[in-house]
């Protein structure tokens, strides 16, 4: 079978291998104890040399519920270390006079995401919150109902806000489904002051201004814009639920978002495929 010839493999592995295996696995959801410790044991080995991208593929292949492969902790670890260094690095980044600093912070980790375990632990890091049970619940069936495209073809964003001033009526609420790709609608996005960065080389062609939860935290943005009050006196909640785990242009714009209104509750979670 294919998992047994991957497992019988998995020793010869490089790091991209190992990456493009732990994907598809995890992708075509193949239950394979075997193959996940061939996997395990064949990436502790090669920690050094594994690069980020390699560790998220890993790491997300092993199963939320269940037994544990032996070196799961390790692993873990050292993504966690890798997450660290790019949380310390990101504040400076992002206040940084210099245009180029932040894109080249995140364009140099050569990975497009950091997976559902290593974009859920950075976005906890920096403050955004997860998202309660009921309003994932309601997200999970708003984004089934908007799902027209095949699966893994469009990302949604499913995005709620009550937004105003710390005391008070909250002065704007609402809710929005968000696609990612170009607007259905005639006319520019709405601005935003927060940065999308092309991950070159991982994915050099891709907007990331056209992903569904940065579009749906621009229109959020706009809402904030419309208060009679600063940034940083902002008040309120602003919940979010992604189709998949955000690429790391998108993980940058929450840290961005919790910088810039750090009196708003920012909660997201997201579906983990």
């Amino acid at each position: 079978s294919l998992s047994a010839s991957a497992t019988a493999r998995s020793a010869e592995f490089s790091p991209p291998d190992l990456a493009g295996t732990s994907w598809a696995f995890s992708a075509l959801s193949i239950a394979h104890p075997p193959l996940l410790q061939a996997i395990s044991a064949a990436a502790i080995s090669k920690i050094p040399a594994v690069d980020l991208h390699t560790l998220v593929a890993v790491v997300d292949a092993f199963p939320e519920d269940g037994p544990a492969p032996s070196g799961r902790r390790q692993l873990e670890n050292a993504l966690r270390r890798r997450l660290a260094a790019l949380a310390r690095a990101l504040p400076p980044a992002l206040a940084s006079p210099v245009a180029g600093a932040y894109p080249r912070l995140l364009a140099g980790m050569g990975a497009a995401s950091l997976g559902a375990v290593g974009g859920g632990t950075l976005l906890r890091w920096s403050g955004a919150g997860p998202v309660e049970e009921c309003f994932a619940a309601r997200a999970r069936v708003v984004l089934a109902s908007g799902d027209r495209a095949p699966a893994g073809e469009e990302a949604l964003c499913f995005v709620e806000w009550r937004l105003g001033q710390p005391v008070g009526e909250p002065a704007s609420e609402g809710a929005l489904l968000q696609r990612s790709g170009f607007s259905e609608v005639e006319g520019e996005e709405a601005p935003t002051p927060l940065r999308a960065v092309r991950l070159t080389p991982a994915s050099p062609f891709v907007d990331r201004r056209l992903c569904a939860e940065f579009r749906a935290l621009g229109s959020v943005t706009k809402q904030l814009a419309a208060l009679p009050v600063l940034a940083c006196d902002a008040a309120g909640s602003v919940d979010v639920f992604v189709s998949r785990p955000p690429c790391l242009s998108c993980t940058g714009a929450f840290v961005q978002f919790r910088r810039l209104f750090p009196g708003v509750a920012l909660r997201v979670g997201f579906l983990r495929r």
